[in-house]
């Protein structure tokens, strides 16, 4: 008994010391994120969901600090909420997204605000359970909690992983993960998104897939957000009107289409209603105005087309 005791111990701490620490990357490595905002001028509403990648630059030298450079660019989509319901795409050119250096013995990232010309400490990948730092992107500190700690096996090992309490009625957790980032987002705000927020979709790092948003099971949000750019707007074969809507929306299908399915899920990937296509589309009582992903497939589940979709 002491002997396998003894083994069952040395083989803990071979696998705690194998893990080791992943620090934030410092080249060849991309996120891609979603964004979303509702805007109001006074005189009528529109929603923006922009997909972005996120890439490393040139690095550069402040005050005699080296610091890593991040640039940008996207493919967005507009959408007036109320009539005259114009939409239109466009693109994002290549900009500055962020400048940041880190500590790997403190396991501190810090990010060098280009704006105001200040120092902010961004990720603290040494924190415990309990109050979340206050750093640029917890913009309600100190009201944000760490409630659980794990590890999850990804593509280039195992990373640490931090899950905060809820931040807003019927949100999800933000959750920090070793060598990333947070799940809203590099510079997202850590607050439950409502008309307005930020998702990480998708990270890779030296030309590999190291953690994917599930859109939906074998379809990974990264394969969708990488699709994006290349269109200005995916390609499908279906129509939705109303759109925006407010408590359904019909879809036109394909000529000869008979039996229909449809899928209709948050843009963080949460699926929030789905059946068959017999009529008018309704969502479940008290889905939060916003934007939404519709996917529809045939009786056998071939894949009829994809659209955007706003809740009034």
């Amino acid at each position: 008994m002491r002997t396998l005791h003894t083994i069952l111990l040395s083989a803990l701490a071979s696998v705690s010391t194998a893990q080791g620490y992943i620090p934030f990357p410092e080249s060849n490595a991309t996120w891609l994120e979603y964004h979303g905002w509702l805007f109001s001028d006074g005189i009528g509403d529109t929603y923006t969901n922009c997909t972005r990648e996120i890439t490393f630059s040139n690095d550069t030298v402040i005050a005699g600090t080296g610091y890593h450079q991040l640039f940008s660019t996207g493919a967005c989509v507009e959408q007036m909420i109320f009539p005259p319901l114009t939409q239109w795409n466009y693109t994002e050119p290549l900009a500055l997204y962020m400048i940041f250096r880190q500590d790997i013995p403190a396991r501190q990232v810090f990010l060098f605000n280009h704006h105001d010309g200040l120092e902010y400490l961004l990720y603290d990948f040494s924190i415990g359970t309990g109050t979340y730092p206050a750093t640029f992107n917890n913009v309600i500190f100190p009201s944000l909690e760490v409630v659980r700690i794990d590890s999850v096996p990804l593509a280039d090992g195992w990373h640490q992983r931090w899950t905060t309490g809820e931040q807003a009625l019927g949100s999800d957790s933000v959750r920090v993960l070793e060598g990333i980032g947070s799940t809203f987002g590099l510079l997202g705000a850590m607050i439950g998104p409502f008309e307005s927020g930020s998702t990480l979709g998708c990270f890779t790092h030296n030309d590999s897939v190291v953690w994917s948003n599930p859109f939906v099971p074998g379809d990974p949000i990264c394969s969708l957000a990488m699709a994006i750019p290349a269109h200005a707007s995916p390609t499908t074969e279906i129509a939705v009107v109303p759109n925006p809507f407010h408590e359904a929306f019909d879809v036109q299908l394909p000529r000869g289409t008979g039996t229909a399915r449809y899928r209709l899920f948050t843009m963080l990937g949460v699926l929030v209603a789905q059946g068959s296509i017999n009529g008018p589309v309704a969502v479940p009582s008290g889905t939060r105005a916003g934007c939404y992903v519709l996917e529809v497939t045939d009786a056998a589940g071939s894949f009829l087309g994809r659209e955007r979709v706003i809740k009034r």
